[in-house]
């Protein structure tokens, strides 16, 4: 286990590193510091996996709504998007950043490169929950993760020791200890 000290009147996540630790899962300790919002914003080529189709539309309407804060065009697959519509995206984005739910990510899988691809799983004690009663679609995040450059399983709800799923015993934990404000 690692821990990254957060200095006292940080904000955000991008306040005091430019990319989300890799290969680990990351006990961001704060929710709605930005660590989505980081991955999203660097320079990339991302997949951020997250367990509800809101989350993926409301990061893709930010980033229409939003070009300073997001520089890059983020697309969110679900049902509704056909494969000519990703595949347009894929040719037109410079650094493609995809949001999509644990249940589309094997589709995604079938359009890209994971190899070129870092991804993030983002509310990570959501798979850990879900697990028992969406077991395909965690499944499909636990099997595939390791296909891509990099990973991150990120949360603000750590999951204990004892409760962590058998296929991510053997990965790194970092914990981010944010210094108390006076």
């Amino acid at each position: 286990t690692t821990t990254i000290k957060i200095p006292k009147g940080t904000e955000y996540l991008s306040d005091v590193m430019q990319e989300l630790p890799m290969n680990c899962v990351f006990n961001k300790g704060v929710p709605g510091c930005g660590g989505t919002t980081l991955a999203l914003n660097n320079g990339i080529p991302a997949v951020v996996c997250v367990p509800f189709i809101s989350l993926a539309d409301n990061k893709a309407i930010q980033s229409i709504d939003n070009k300073e804060l997001y520089p890059h065009e983020v697309f969110s697959v679900n049902s509704k998007v056909t494969e000519d519509e990703f595949s347009e995206y894929l040719l037109r984005a410079s650094v493609p950043k995809i949001m999509v739910t644990y249940d589309s990510l094997k589709r995604v899988m079938e359009q890209i490169n994971p190899a070129e691809y870092y991804i993030l799983i983002d509310e990570y004690h959501c798979l850990f929950t879900q697990h028992s009663f969406r077991k395909n679609a965690a499944l499909v995040v636990l099997n595939n993760y390791k296909a891509f450059k990099g990973f991150t399983f990120i949360t603000a709800t750590p999951v204990y020791e004892e409760f962590t799923l058998e296929e991510l015993k053997d990965i790194d934990i970092v914990n981010a200890e944010w210094e108390e404000s006076s």
